[in-house]
């Protein structure tokens, strides 16, 4: 709450210059602020004082005030004091509810551990047959270089200020506040752990706090462990993880999609469904293994993990008695999501309607205004069939089923107490700057979130599950897109994000580099229309309607420049000769 006061980092740069201690820096920054600690408590007291008896008293002052103005009316000098007590009251409340909040942050837990970890052995991976991924010299070198000013301005500006305090009772918010201040004395104790490898005791202090997950737990496994570590700690970790950040993709295996910058767990859903979709259609006999993996993936549990046969698979039972596992069967569930299961059944959404009935049951809507309700309703929406939304095609009725249950809701209908809509729902999802109240329409959001795989499959080349979807459909449109479907085996989920093919790319344009992946005609590259729609008779009679920019371009004898090479069948009719002047004049202005 001191963050808020005018003054206050000018108040803390005169006790931090005024501070002198001798040692090594890191003794020497623990000590400044525990003499800092000492000086906000004393200032807090004569300053601050009791907040809850001022605001009392403000309070107390205000209703005479109301009282007075009730009955006699109040002078100038009154407003012009009720105004500023009022403001007082505002300024004190808001201290208040900070002060409670990092008090509550401060004892969220009971510390059960405090110390100091260290490991000054060096270990590398020696499972034998497997060839772990390693870094070049250039990434080492940027991983163990030394601290710079901007690193640590960076990470700390990326960090969220009101999160739990360590030890030393110093948020993140205070460093955001008084960093300039600070700044100095943090950067040398950080080199000098750079070039020592020690770190002072009472900046690496934390403490370990084990969180209830349930409401009776009766084990280890029923509780959550969360480390209070402090200020320094953090901004260090933050620091090492933008490094590591860096090289973390080409470290890490392409299969693992998760938890990993640039790749998502959705990719492995896709892959699942389109590899377990080619097996069935091809009638070829396998087994899905599914591992229930525990404890940050160190850890499988045999017991609920399954095999799964597919198609006519024998001796499946001594399969899973060699394993150790039960036997599963198809459809089944992977990272939350259907497998095995055609992607326009509708009986998939029943989990996301049944979810949704029950946020947002028809009681809720009694004890909640309309504005509470158009929350309820957006946050309910947008956590719930997100996540479905973004791989399968919603079937008309299900959206409909879906958008009737959030009609009820926001309007406050119930089974016993029907009320009409004031308001049509189309106009209910449009835009706020267009009259609406912004609840997205579920087939427009459904379409945008499919089109996004569309998108990525033209941008992330050599990305695991482009490479699974281009080796089983093919590639067209210069690596933009899949090839229509027309196997007996290859009609997976993707041919369902493939129907909004067509509207996404009339939402792009190109920007020409080398052109050997932009088609000619076909891509918008020259304005807002592609040239097959500029100029229409032209591309009837074209000798290269397929062809890519890259194929029509030819160097000029001496290298100095480019010149197109288009061809047509025949010759032009006088009547074309205008649409043939500005193709021609079009396509020069634009060699790239």
């Amino acid at each position: 709450m001191w963050l808020k006061v005018e003054g206050f980092v000018e108040k803390v740069q005169q006790w931090w210059i005024r501070y002198c201690f001798t040692g090594s820096p890191k003794f020497v920054l623990a000590q400044k602020l525990k003499a800092l600690k000492e000086d906000l408590k004393k200032w807090n007291k004569e300053v601050f004082g009791d907040l809850a008896f001022k605001k009392k008293s403000f309070l107390s002052e205000l209703l005479v005030l109301d009282a007075e103005e009730d009955i006699l009316g109040l002078s100038h000098e009154d407003q012009a004091r009720r105004t500023h007590v009022k403001g007082e009251i505002e300024v004190l409340t808001s201290m208040e509810e900070t002060f409670w909040r990092q008090k509550s942050r401060a004892c969220s837990g009971d510390p059960i551990l405090s110390g100091t970890l260290y490991r000054t052995d060096m270990w590398r991976p020696t499972v034998d047959g497997l060839d772990f991924a390693s870094i070049g010299e250039d990434d080492r070198l940027s991983l163990e270089g030394e601290f710079s000013k901007e690193e640590f301005s960076q990470a700390l500006a990326e960090m969220e200020g009101d999160k739990a305090p360590g030890p030393n009772r110093f948020t993140m918010a205070f460093f955001h506040k008084c960093w300039r201040v600070v700044e100095d004395d943090v950067m040398a104790i950080f080199k000098h752990f750079h070039r020592y490898s020690v770190f002072e005791k009472s900046l690496n202090a934390s403490f370990l706090t084990l969180i209830p997950k349930k409401s009776d737990p009766v084990n280890i496994k029923d509780f959550r462990p969360n480390s209070l570590v402090g200020s320094f700690y953090k901004l260090l970790s933050k620091v090492l993880v933008n490094r590591l950040r860096v090289v973390l993709d080409s470290l890490i295996l392409k299969t693992q999609n998760s938890f990993v910058g640039g790749r998502q767990i959705l990719d492995s859903v896709l892959i699942a469904n389109e590899c377990l979709d080619s097996r069935l259609k091809c009638h070829s006999p396998g087994v899905v293994c599914k591992l229930d993996i525990e404890k940050a993936y160190d850890h499988v549990n045999v017991r609920k993990s399954e095999i799964v046969p597919v198609g006519e698979v024998g001796n499946i039972d001594a399969l899973a008695n060699i394993l150790s596992c039960r036997v599963g069967s198809l459809p089944m569930k992977y990272l939350g999501m259907p497998l095995g299961t055609l992607y326009k059944t509708a009986s998939i959404w029943n989990p996301i309607l049944e979810k949704m009935e029950k946020k947002l049951a028809g009681w809720k809507c009694l004890y909640l205004s309309k504005g509470g309700r158009l929350t309820l309703l957006k946050s309910t929406f947008s956590s719930l069939p997100t996540y479905y939304l973004s791989l399968f095609t919603i079937p008309v009725a299900v959206a409909d089923r879906l958008e009737r249950i959030q009609t009820k809701f926001l309007w406050g209908s119930l089974e016993e107490c029907f009320k009409h809509s004031l308001v049509a729902w189309e106009k209910v999802c449009s835009p706020l700057e267009m009259g609406g109240l912004g609840v997205r329409k579920l087939g427009h959001f459904n379409q945008a979130l499919l089109g996004k795989w569309l998108w990525r499959f033209g941008q992330e080349g050599t990305s695991l599950w482009r490479r699974v979807i281009a080796t089983k459909y093919g590639e067209d449109q210069g690596g933009w897109n899949t090839k229509d479907c027309r196997r007996a085996h290859g009609c997976g989920l993707l041919s369902g994000i493939n129907v909004s093919c067509e509207r996404f790319s009339k939402y792009l344009a190109f920007v020409v580099g080398d052109g050997s992946c932009i088609h000619f005609l076909h891509d918008r590259w020259v304005g807002d229309f592609s040239l097959k729609m500029l100029y229409p008779q032209l591309f009837a009679c074209s000798s290269d309607k397929e062809a890519c920019i890259f194929d029509l371009l030819d160097q000029q004898e001496d290298g100095s420049s480019r010149c197109w090479n288009v061809r047509f069948y025949r010759n032009f009719h006088e009547r074309e000769f205008e649409a043939a002047f500005s193709f021609l004049e079009l396509i020069q202005s634009r060699i790239p």
